[in-house]
């Protein structure tokens, strides 16, 4: 039966990752940028310096992902496009990698054998007080510097999805799981220290200060999670977008 299960929690969390890269310039480029994460298929560094990454975790399994620094402006209009698309979408039409026009027709054969039905939600709901973020100890809110809070509502907390969260000065950790999806956005960016942002634990990435990664996938009734770990001292804003 098609599940969907939503929540926040504090906790602790292990992962691993690198640091952001910056570029001047458009360019191909076959070396992810903060990650460890296994798969890449190719990527693309914009002239703003975020990286676009594709990735396929496993056969038919493709997800696109952004690293970028606070205040840049993320390429979030490719978010919900294929990955072909949005390859020659970021590259003004350069001929795709074969790499990657191999993994979309395998996300294309899954999709096509992937079966519909009724979404059965499960799992806690998430409340305004809860949509607000966890009080920090220490007072600390990003109104403003690194992440601003305005800044980061209107690029990743979006509206018109079947379901979005989007917790704001949030501190311990996080997570959101979508079971029976069939596109995901989600996003997050730390305003005080750092954290690891887990995807479907394979997509590992760490995510410094001022910094920010989104990720998103299309498919068809699948199974999408994301955890933010190792965020016992740090603070950060966490967005989750999905269709059913």
């Amino acid at each position: 039966m098609k599940k969907a299960l939503f929540g926040a929690a504090l906790f602790l969390g292990v992962g691993c990752g690198g640091e952001a890269l910056e570029s001047p310039t458009r360019t191909e480029t076959e070396t992810p940028a903060a990650t460890e994460t296994k798969g890449l298929l190719t990527s693309v560094r914009l002239d703003n310096g975020n990286v676009v990454e594709f990735y396929e975790l496993q056969p038919g399994e493709v997800i696109v992902t952004e690293a970028g620094q606070y205040p840049n402006p993320p390429a979030s209009s490719i978010a919900a496009l294929e990955p072909v698309a949005a390859y020659r979408e970021l590259t003004g039409g350069r001929e795709v990698p074969a790499a990657l026009s191999a993994a979309q027709a395998r996300l294309e054969a899954a999709r096509a054998k992937a079966p519909s039905v009724p979404l059965q939600a499960q799992g806690p709901a998430m409340d305004a007080s809860a949509q607000a973020g966890a009080p920090q100890a220490d007072g600390v809110r990003a109104a403003a510097g690194p992440c601003d809070l305005s800044w980061f509502q209107s690029n990743f907390c979006l509206s018109g999805n079947d379901y979005h969260m989007c917790l704001t000065n949030w501190a311990g950790g996080a997570w959101v799981q979508i079971n029976g999806a069939d596109y995901h956005y989600t996003a997050v960016c730390p305003y005080s220290g750092s954290v690891v942002m887990n995807v479907a634990g394979q997509g590992i990435w760490s995510v410094q200060q001022g910094a920010y990664r989104w990720a998103s996938r299309s498919a068809s009734n699948f199974t999408f999670r994301t955890d933010i770990t190792n965020a016992a001292n740090s603070s950060f804003h966490f967005a989750s977008n999905v269709n059913y």
